[in-house]
């Protein structure tokens, strides 16, 4: 084991866990995570060949708690998902393909003040300085499409 697998293990160890099986997780959009199943016991031959035996559950049992709670993860994403009004999706839309304040007011048929006022609740909402870093963000998570 490298230095670090046994560092982690000698963590696991300190919590009484000594033996176990990790199943990972792969979401429909790229998430990535992990179910792990521990014994407080030191492995053992009959302990390796009861994890070989109720494998197949394990695997089963992942895949019914992944689709059981993917609608409360969904829920849970969606609420971390910035709101924006459909005017603050244009500028940001506008903002990403590489239009200038004075361009997107033009656009839009309104003041530059106007612009800038949508901008700024934009990084608000995003927690960025810069609209660039808005629009990249909100392009990743699907919010606009600035094709």
């Amino acid at each position: 084991a490298t230095e670090q697998q046994q560092s982690m293990y000698e963590e696991a160890r300190s919590h009484g866990l000594r033996a176990g099986i990790t199943l990972p997780i792969h979401g429909p959009r790229q998430e990535a995570g992990m179910l792990c199943f521990v014994n407080d016991a030191s492995p053992s031959d009959s302990f390796w060949q009861d994890v070989n035996r109720a494998l197949p559950n394990l695997v089963l049992l992942r895949d019914l708690v992944l689709d059981t709670s993917q609608r409360h993860l969904n829920d849970h994403a969606q609420s971390l998902i910035p709101k924006l009004t459909p005017r603050e999706k244009e500028c940001l839309k506008w903002t990403a393909l590489g239009k200038s304040t004075w361009e997107i007011s033009h656009i839009l048929n309104c003041s530059e003040a106007v612009v800038n006022f949508h901008m700024k609740n934009i990084r608000g909402k995003f927690g960025v300085n810069s609209r660039r870093a808005a629009a990249v963000i909100a392009t990743q998570m699907g919010l606009i499409d600035p094709g």
